[in-house]
């Protein structure tokens, strides 16, 4: 990660643990032993459980049952037989469209989405496409940047890699951010 890993400016990462049991539906169990991972890996880590005051707000207290998508997926009688379901992860791209040399946009914000739709119906055959803008500090100057943020389920790393690839080239990126979120997908076609 760029922040914490050849960064030559000054920086910071956190990563937040979900391990209050108590107050939310955090997992101490599957938590704890990430905690010291993401700590030597140089993360400032938090914890729910034990620096947050409050989560939710002073007198919110935490009712019914959450289930881990993991959980679900161990325990098939847990979901609808009569829907397809479908257990897995998520990856969300989030692809800048400054050129990675001279800060400008390498397309207008039309050519980019004309040009990342081309990429993704070719390596997946389906895409959900977000814009967004982000922005930055480089001593003195603010760069903004548009980006396109793409959602991708049933798929693996390897297709999601192989689509970077292509993207990182044609955008002229020193990388894209990749989140891989365990989700439960469901496609619901009504009772």
């Amino acid at each position: 990660m760029y922040t914490i890993s050849g960064n030559p400016y000054r920086s910071a990462a956190f990563m937040l643990v979900a391990d209050d049991d108590a107050r939310d539906y955090g997992d101490p169990g599957k938590t704890e032993s990430l905690k010291q991972k993401w700590a030597d890996s140089g993360f400032n880590v938090i914890s729910m459980r034990d620096d947050f005051r409050t989560i939710y707000g002073d007198g919110v207290v935490k009712t019914g049952v959450f289930r881990w998508p993991d959980d679900l997926a161990e325990d098939r009688s847990a979901v609808p037989s009569e829907t397809e379901t479908n257990s897995g992860i998520q990856y969300i791209l989030y692809l800048g469209t400054n050129d990675k040399d001279t800060n400008k946009p390498v397309f207008t914000q039309a050519e980019a989405q004309a040009k990342a739709k081309e990429i993704l119906i070719r390596h997946f055959g389906g895409y959900t496409l977000q814009e967004a803008n982000g922005g930055w500090m480089d001593g003195d100057t603010l760069y903004q940047e548009y980006t396109l943020v793409i959602y991708l389920s049933d798929t693996n790393e390897e297709a999601v890699h192989a689509a970077a690839d292509e993207l990182v080239e044609a955008f002229r990126q020193s990388s894209v951010l990749i989140e891989a979120i365990p989700t439960q997908t469901e496609f619901y076609a009504g009772a």
